[in-house]
């Protein structure tokens, strides 16, 4: 498999000017950032639980401290779709989304996201 790399400040510009267009924050303490790159060949999924949340705008405009970030290819929008659908499953569960937001280390966040139905 042919990977070209993509340099942070191309994704992260990328992902803030999808934002502009469409805020990410999902309510419930949470946000799914997400955007299709050109230069990737795999898609790229970023799990993180922040201590301090970020406004993500969205649909409650409160802080997140779960973010999802997914970064895929533009030649790709049905992974792209797929990631975001499964994602949307694990953190539509609220049990499975206070306990990611509840978790105390690595370890019990990879727990719970492993065991997530």
């Amino acid at each position: 498999m042919y990977e070209r790399s993509v340099a942070q400040p191309t994704a992260v510009g990328t992902e803030a000017e999808r934002e502009k267009l469409f805020a990410t924050g999902m309510g419930h303490g949470l946000a799914i950032p997400h955007c299709r790159l050109l230069g990737i060949d795999t898609p790229v999924v970023i799990w993180a639980r922040l201590n301090t949340g970020v406004v993500f705008g969205g649909v409650d405009n409160e802080p997140c401290g779960l973010i999802i970030i997914i970064l895929s290819s533009v030649s790709d929008p049905d992974s792209h779709m797929k990631l975001l659908g499964a994602t949307a499953r694990i953190l539509g569960k609220g049990e499975t989304r206070d306990a990611l937001l509840a978790a105390k280390d690595v370890g019990t966040f990879i727990q719970t996201l492993n065991s997530a139905p």
